[in-house]
């Protein structure tokens, strides 16, 4: 049964391996970015290939593991056989993305075809991983998944580190991904054997399997849009400017955003959305008010960061990273600008989601991607590297405006607190940005972030812009 209890202690244990990964993933690209023989260019290339093969694997999945995922959740009995059907549509679906992904890049060098079919590789086995860990979400069993994933993780890094000293082949960087994939598929077939008697078989149960194919058509545009945000951009930047170095610049700011992501606002959503869920058809002045409050905490974090960055940008880079990486900074700028809009959309899409509005959760992205790629063409070729940033903030500008307007009916009515908060927030970043340059000459780049963090929530103290009352709504 699902308990709150065991649905809490699932969240806390799987947040915090995921915190741990994503920390250690960051750890691990900023080694080899600054270790890889060639630089930027294999920075590039192996960002390149990774990208390219996640996105043709578009139609490897289809949203069937959000299907598969719900329907096992709902009658976990039945788990092994929804894995079992599962894989067996899947398979032939790993077969024409695979050859669809080759075609596409037979024109490439001979030596990124290969790269290309590594990642390939990858990404199928890591798909695999996540269908059979799907069985045990079924069960409310997260802590092996946690675990898989400080396992995988922790393999990746030491075969990869090992790898760029005794070698510096990017190959030998994929080689490690699949040989932990393997691994960590190896652990799940243990554990659903060894607790839930569970074999690995593949075998198409018609009933199942209609269930499954009727309920892809809903997910799948989400699942596609997500991919598309994903990766098109680096695809799109290594095609149009045929320069891998871009890539590899744009990966560095691309990079910090993910990890900030997929980590602050993820994790505090993970606290909001059921909230959020449960007071919907209950009380829209209570979804109101926790919307409100996740809004404003959100910003609170991701402005300081965004204007922050934008002061010490050339400090952080010069000092984390080597010389070439000076070509990244501008963008980087550029593009941690869209920080607060890629914050604020994580309460947008929940709270239409949470309300049964996920259509629209799905259209602003679709408008997101078609902004996303239609900028890109038209700026890469002209603008190069400074056309994608640009591309990329107004990416996320643009999804934020339109799940404000799907959300308008809970949006509208807190404009005002918004705004006068929103202002409270720049002010007090404004601040902080002064302070930073004051003494810039005069303190290192870490000093500076640790003044400039005092700096910021003093004058947001003194300005009333924090509520402590919202722990209350957590």
């Amino acid at each position: 049964m699902h308990t709150s209890q065991s649905i809490a202690r699932n969240s806390i244990v799987y947040t915090g391996a995921l915190v741990v990964q994503r920390i250690a993933s960051t750890i691990y690209f900023w080694y080899y970015s600054n270790n890889l023989p060639g630089g930027a260019g294999d920075l590039g290339r192996l960002q390149f290939v990774l990208s390219y093969a996640t996105l043709f694997f578009i139609i490897g999945d289809l949203g069937l593991y959000l299907v598969f995922v719900r329907e096992a959740s709902r009658d976990p009995k039945q788990a092994s056989r929804y894995l079992e059907t599962s894989l067996a549509i899947k398979i032939p679906l790993f077969v024409i993305a695979g050859l669809i992904t080759l075609a596409g890049a037979w024109n490439f060098h001979r030596e990124d075809v290969y790269l290309i079919a590594l990642s390939y590789a990858w990404v199928a086995l890591d798909s695999i991983a996540l269908f059979l860990y799907g069985a045990l979400r079924a069960f409310q069993k997260l802590i092996y998944e946690s675990a898989g994933v400080i396992i995988a993780q922790s393999i990746t890094v030491v075969i990869g580190v090992v790898s760029i000293k005794l070698s510096g082949d990017i190959r030998h960087l994929l080689y490690a991904l699949i040989f932990a994939t393997v691994v960590n598929i190896a652990f799940v077939l243990f554990i659903l054997y060894k607790k839930f008697h569970i074999r690995l078989s593949i075998h198409y149960n018609p009933k199942i399997g209609k269930l499954l194919l009727k309920s892809i058509p809903a997910f799948a545009a989400v699942a596609i849009v997500v991919k598309i945000l994903n990766t098109i951009d680096v695809v799109l930047l290594r095609q149009l400017s045929s320069d891998y170095r871009a890539v590899g610049f744009y990966s560095i700011p691309l990079k910090i955003v993910t990890a900030l992501s997929l980590t602050i606002p993820t994790a505090f959503m993970g606290a909001i959305y059921p909230s959020l869920s449960h007071l919907h058809g209950k009380s829209d002045e209570g979804i109101k008010t926790v919307f409100r409050y996740a809004v404003e905490y959100l910003l609170i974090i991701s402005v300081p960061i965004s204007v922050g960055f934008f002061a010490l940008g050339d400090e952080l880079i010069n000092a984390l990273f080597r010389d070439e990486y000076t070509s990244a900074i501008i963008p980087s700028k550029i593009i941690l600008l869209s920080l607060p809009f890629i914050f604020l959309s994580f309460p947008t899409g929940n709270l239409l989601n949470a309300t049964n509005r996920q259509k629209y959760t799905a259209l602003s992205r679709v408008f997101g991607a078609i902004t996303l790629i239609g900028l890109n063409v038209l700026f890469i070729p002209r603008f190069a590297l400074m056309g994608a940033a640009y591309a990329f903030l107004a990416t996320y500008i643009v999804i934020l405006v339109f799940d404000i307007y799907f959300a308008r009916a809970y949006a509208a009515p807190i404009f005002s607190i918004f705004f006068r908060q929103t202002l409270k927030v720049v002010v007090s970043s404004g601040i902080m940005y002064g302070s930073i340059l004051l003494l810039s000459s005069y303190a290192p780049w870490y000093f500076l972030i640790i003044l400039g963090c005092v700096v910021y929530f003093v004058a947001l103290f003194l300005l009333h812009g924090i509520n402590v009352k919202f722990l209350r709504h957590l």
